[in-house]
């Protein structure tokens, strides 16, 4: 069985205590060097540094094959925008068993007070994003990457909203969510700074 583990936002501290049991149980753990080392204390199987997806899959069918349990780390919760809809997209669905964990999405919303009830959940992480669709709704949230971060969508949105139509928008920006340096600001479109920004997701007010 392929066990697809969300491992929350960040700090370990949002890890859930089913996670936990999972992780010391599983004979091989597969993530990115950040996650696990994260999780160092937890993992007591065989660690496999997460490459491209590509060669991923056949590791796991080998693992398959064997009848072997393993584990496969997820950043924030596996089906939202994350590695669960890869797997369960390429490999035998009877064989994946999904275990949510708590997404950075849900923790913004979580620090600012925001309902998540009218929300439009989208990603520019590796994407370009749909400014004309995504300007549309009134609360868009969005996890974000180098290439398409907060000032680029900021800009964006400002140059395809066609005069006045976004005057009232804003955005909220987290970065570091969940970790000592964690920082949370919110801000106009036009006041959006072009500078670095840390493991960020932002959330797009559009007040009409």
């Amino acid at each position: 069985m392929i066990h697809v583990i969300g491992i929350g936002p960040g700090q370990t501290d949002y890890l859930v205590n089913h996670a936990v049991d999972l992780l010391a149980h599983l004979s091989h753990v597969y993530g990115s060097q950040r996650q696990l080392d994260s999780l160092a204390d937890y993992i007591k199987g065989q660690t496999h540094r997460l490459g491209k997806l590509g060669e991923l899959l056949p590791r796991l069918k080998a693992h398959l094959d064997k009848g072997e349990d393993v584990a496969v780390l997820a950043s924030g919760d596996p089906m939202l925008y994350g590695i669960g809809n890869y797997l369960y997209r390429n490999l035998p669905q009877q064989a994946i068993r999904i275990h949510p964990g708590i997404s950075s999405l849900q923790y913004i919303f979580s620090r600012t007070g925001m309902a998540m009830n009218d929300v439009y959940l989208t990603s520019s992480h590796g994407r370009e994003p749909n400014i004309a669709w995504i300007s549309q709704f009134p609360k868009v949230a969005m996890v974000t990457d180098d290439k398409w971060g907060p000032y680029q969508i900021a800009q964006a949105l400002l140059k395809g909203s066609e005069g006045e139509e976004l005057t009232n928008c804003q955005m909220v920006i987290g970065e570091n969510l969940s970790y000592d340096n964690e920082r949370i600001e919110k801000r106009p479109l036009s006041q959006v700074e072009d500078r670095d920004y840390a493991m960020n997701v932002v959330v797009i007010l559009n007040e009409r």
